[in-house]
């Protein structure tokens, strides 16, 4: 069997077993499933009216961070100040470097690299 094969039943194997896991877990959380969920909405709701104040706060020291230009220090957090990235148009520079070649000596080509997904 090729590896692809193989991990594609290691994979389902996997997916077995979470699905029965899931199945038996259930059972037996069957009995006080009504005040995990009376839990969750409560926690959720407190959850969501925390998190709009995150977001909030975030982009008021982002803001602030910019606007100052420099590295901000807090006792948990800081919010790191970086320059703008610099781009190039690769194409563009592409075709410069068919007319001056010297450019190529500054470009840098990564390392070839697999990705594997599911079909």
């Amino acid at each position: 069997m090729n590896p692809l094969d193989q991990l594609g039943e290691l994979k389902a194997r996997m997916d077995l077993a979470r699905m029965t896991y899931d199945v038996a877990r259930a059972v037996i959380l069957a009995p006080v499933m009504a005040e995990l969920t009376d839990l969750e909405d409560e926690y959720q709701a407190w959850k969501a009216s925390v998190e709009a104040d995150v977001v909030a706060l975030e982009a008021e020291i982002k803001s602030d961070t910019l606007a100052c230009g420099k590295t901000q220090d807090g006792l948990r957090y800081h919010a790191i100040y970086f320059h703008g990235r610099v781009s190039w148009n690769t194409e563009q520079l592409d075709t410069i470097a068919k007319i001056m070649p010297i450019i190529d000596q500054c470009r840098k080509t990564g390392d070839p690299y697999v990705v594997i997904k599911a079909k």
